[in-house]
């Protein structure tokens, strides 16, 4: 799955319900690429839309049980991958490589907290 895929589960599985322009603005995705991001969700049955109960323009998307069953299995991935990818490194060396990949997502103003392993907590 793509990260950005994976942002919008994880933006949901927070904040169910948002709409697309919500979505976009809080992860930073252009809302043209939103609509794409979106559809592949819904064709894979992970997000359903519907009408947005304050604006009738909009929609209001919303995990489905599947994407919420799915959630767990990619947190796995992404903590397995995480671990393999800084096996060479001692815990002090992963704590300053997270603080500095932080303080780089920050520098180029991406948000903070899509990517569950980047959090301080991490």
């Amino acid at each position: 799955m793509e990260p950005r895929s994976y942002a919008v589960l994880l933006a949901l599985a927070s904040d169910d319900g948002q709409s697309q322009r919500q979505l976009s603005a809080r992860l930073g995705i252009h809302r043209n690429v939103m609509v794409t991001v979106i559809d592949d969700l819904e064709r894979r049955r992970l997000v359903k839309r519907l009408r947005h109960p304050d604006d009738r323009r909009a929609f209001a998307v919303t995990l489905t049980d599947k994407g919420r069953r799915l959630l767990p299995t990619l947190d796995e991935s992404g903590r397995e991958l995480d671990e393999e990818m800084s096996a060479a490194l001692s815990a002090n060396e992963r704590a300053t490589l997270r603080k500095l990949l932080q303080r780089m997502a920050a520098g180029a103003g991406l948000i903070p907290g899509v990517h569950p392993r980047m959090s301080d907590r991490g």
